[in-house]
């Protein structure tokens, strides 16, 4: 493919996001089909009501582009691609809503954070479990094993999600718990932030889960991730970035990086950090917590 074809096939693109990610379309890592003188972009697309459906941009030989949605969102995508009305589709019934409380911030991170206010805090799921309020429980102190939880309530296991290929898109992050019919449930979800980075998203939510832990709002015995970069952040109680967090995230988001930072420096940290185990994927599968969006 040509350097012009490929300019078309990237304008084409980026005059569809600017028209679907307002409106709550999310937009995965363009698939590339090549042709020589033709080709298009693939897109999983990630609609307002959770139903995955699917973004087609081609250019033809002469250089015309035509974007064709396609899957249940289709109809919904199609009338905003044509100019028609942007209210075709309800909020995000089909995913689950956030049900926890914010992470506990500092005023200043208050004060920066754009997220959202979050509805009722729902109890921690079915299953007793061992770590408390005043530190974990008794058990081991490695930060890595194979071994994935399977006694309900004992492990929080969490995992963040980032859109597009770029390394700054939408990311938001959840916890999730074995309940006592052996179901993995969500307790927590961030909102989403619309500039976010994914191995400081991996980073959050493992502080996120520790905090809930060090506040009583759940109990577990282990948290798993599974981000080598993440838990190593969080363990050594330094995150080691080049990225401008301030200048290249949205406001929220780098409030909640910093606040964060602060945390792990702390002694409270200090009685959690040994509870952060890899969640090893090629041994024991698929984390639950993961978004299936890639």
């Amino acid at each position: 493919m040509d350097a012009r074809t490929l300019s078309l096939l990237d304008d084409a693109l980026v005059r569809a996001r600017a028209l679907l990610e307002p409106q709550g379309f999310l937009f995965g890592t363009p698939r590339l089909l090549d042709e020589g003188s033709w080709g298009r972009y693939d897109i999983a697309i990630d609609p307002p009501d959770g139903r995955a459906s699917k973004l087609q941009v081609h250019v033809n030989g002469k250089g015309r582009t035509s974007v064709v949605p396609q899957g249940p969102a289709a109809t919904a995508m199609r009338v905003i691609l044509e100019g028609g009305s942007t209210s075709v589709m309800p909020p995000r019934a089909g995913a689950p809503a956030p049900t926890m409380r914010a992470l506990p911030l500092t005023r200043a991170a208050r004060e920066a954070t754009d997220r959202p206010a979050n509805g009722p805090t729902s109890g921690p799921a079915d299953g007793p479990a061992s770590g408390t309020a005043n530190g974990p429980a008794d058990g081991p102190s490695t930060t890595t094993g194979p071994v994935g939880p399977a006694i309900p309530g004992e492990a929080i296991v969490v995992d963040c999600s980032k859109f597009g290929a770029r390394l700054i898109g939408p990311t938001e992050w959840r916890g999730m718990q074995r309940n006592a019919a052996g179901g993995w449930v969500e307790i927590f979800r961030s909102a989403r932030h619309a500039r976010g980075h994914n191995n400081l998203g991996e980073f959050l939510a493992i502080v996120d889960a520790l905090r809930r832990l060090d506040t009583g709002e759940h109990t577990a015995r282990e948290v798993f991730s599974d981000s080598r970069t993440a838990i190593s952040w969080v363990t050594k109680g330094i995150v080691k970035t080049t990225l401008d967090v301030d200048g290249d995230c949205d406001p929220g988001f780098a409030a909640l990086v910093r606040d964060a930072r602060a945390w792990i420096t702390t002694p409270a940290c200090a009685r959690w950090r040994r509870v952060v185990r890899l969640w090893d994927t090629p041994v024991v599968g698929e984390n639950p917590a993961d978004f299936g969006r890639k």
